[in-house]
Parts: structure tokens; sequence; C-alpha cells
């Protein structure tokens, strides 16, 4: 059924009859407020933000200034994650890895899986960084953060792409381990390239 089904044309009216067979009693007063057109033509757009309801550039640049301002601002009240990107590369990891995490609290989209809201502390990925960042050992200083976090993010995203692109299936237990293997490795070595001779 269509609104025009519900228009007797040679009135020019609403159909009062068949709005209280298939309309709420209660809607029945707010469509009949609504003017029908004496000529019956066709529905055509209109832009209620001019005078002739035509679309211009002028009024759009109007809605923009004044109407859109609000949803700016809200957005400006928000948390920053500036420092959270910041802090990412400075992450005591392989710049693979830093870049990872940057992209991950960066909101790009690594991927279309859905994972569960009920995970980690919170279900937010800025709070959850916040929290591995300075929160976990109150560690400030990244140099001295030897916590495994960025290869465990690193692995299982790996693991992620080796189960959807090639079928291969992990063992978490095993990935673990292997993680905190190449974590302190990558320790290892940098400390013996740093070290003095």
């Amino acid at each position: 059924m269509t609104v025009s089904s519900l228009i007797d044309f040679e009135l020019k009216e609403w159909d009062a009859r068949l709005l209280e067979q298939y309309v709420d009693e209660e809607d029945i007063p707010m469509i009949q407020s609504l003017a029908i057109s004496p000529t019956h033509r066709r529905d055509t757009f209109c832009w209620s933000y001019t005078k002739n309801g035509q679309y211009t550039d002028k009024s759009k640049y109007w809605v923009a200034m004044n109407l859109m301002r609000t949803e700016e601002a809200l957005e400006v009240l928000q948390p920053s994650i500036t420092k959270l990107q910041a802090f990412a590369w400075t992450v005591n990891a392989p710049q693979k890895i830093c870049h990872l995490i940057w992209q991950l609290i960066s909101g790009q989209t690594l991927s279309s899986t859905p994972s569960s809201s009920q995970t980690f502390p919170v279900p937010s990925v800025y709070a959850n960084m916040d929290y591995l960042f300075w929160r976990k050992n109150n560690i400030m200083n990244p140099e001295d953060d030897r916590d495994p976090y960025p290869w465990i993010i690193w692995y299982i995203w790996k693991a992620r792409n080796d189960k959807l692109f090639r079928g291969i299936d992990r063992d978490p237990l095993e990935l673990v381990r292997y993680e905190e293997s190449e974590c302190q490795a990558w320790h290892n070595a940098k400390e013996s390239i740093s070290a003095p001779l």
C-alpha cells in the first residue's frame, strides 16, 4: 500500500475511512495535518534550508558552518590519541611491531574479523594500549620495559593471518612460548650491540 492510496482524489483530502482502517488512531491527526497538493503532482525532493526549497552552495555552506558545528565540537571533547600514537614508536620492540601497534591505535582497519567486546581489561583499544604502555608496571621509560606484550600482539596478528589466508592453525601455548623466546632474543641482541667492548 502506498501513501497515495490513503487519499481521496475527488475530495482532495485524506480518506478518513481508510486511515481509521490502516493507521493507528494516535497517528491519524498528524497525517491529516499534512497538506495534500491540489494539483496532485508527484513528490519531489525539497531542501529545507532555502525559501524556494532548492539546494544551493550558499545554503550548503550555511548548514555546514551552523548546524554541523555541534558534531565537530563533540569530537574535540573526546580524548586525544596523539600521545598513544607517539608512544607507539618508542615501544622497546622492532619497528615492524611498533608500526603494527601504531596502526591499531590509529584505528586503521587491519581486519574485518569480529572480535569479542569482553576481552582484555576493557573493550577499548585506546584504554588497553594506555594500560600496556604506562599502567601495567608503572614503567614510564620505554627502554626499561622488557614486557613481551609487543611480541604477543605481533604473533597474534601473524597467527590470525596464517589462519585466514593459509588455513594454518597455531597452538596458542606454542605461540606464547615462541613469542617469549623471540622477545628475549631481540633484547639480548640489542644489549650485545649496545654493550661496550
